[in-house]
C-alpha cells in the first residue's frame, strides 16, 4: 500500500508495525495532537509523511508545525471545504494528496 491516512496515533502505530507501507498521510489542525503524534511515529520508522493542515499558511509556524516541519513532514494546506472531504475519508479528496 502507498499510504495510509488513520484516526489516532495507537491505530497508526498498530497498522504501520504490520509494515507494507511507504509514506503516512494525515490531516489534523494547525495545533493537532495528531500532527505532533504522527510526526513521533513516522520519524521512528523512517517514512516520508505528508500532513494535510486545515487552514492558510502563517509567516510563522506554531510549535506542533515547526516541529512536525523540522522532523521531516512535508506540511500541505487545505481550505475547510477540502478539509471536511478529508474528514469524511473521501478517498478521492485525500488521493491527490498521497503524493510527496
Amino acid at each position: 500500500m502507498a499510504a495510509i491516512n488513520i484516526g489516532n496515533s495507537r491505530a497508526i502505530s498498530r497498522t504501520l508495525l504490520r509494515g507494507g507501507y511507504s509514506q503516512i498521510l494525515t490531516a489534523g489542525g494547525a495545533y493537532s495532537n495528531r500532527i505532533y503524534a504522527t510526526v513521533e511515529i513516522y520519524a521512528a520508522l523512517n517514512l516520508p509523511c505528508v500532513g494535510l493542515i486545515r487552514g492558510e499558511l502563517r509567516p510563522a509556524l506554531n510549535p506542533t508545525l515547526a516541529f512536525a516541519q523540522q522532523k521531516g513532514m512535508k506540511l500541505r494546506y487545505v481550505d475547510r471545504a477540502v478539509y471536511k472531504e478529508i474528514r469524511k475519508d473521501d478517498l478521492r479528496a485525500i488521493s491527490k494528496f498521497a503524493l510527496l
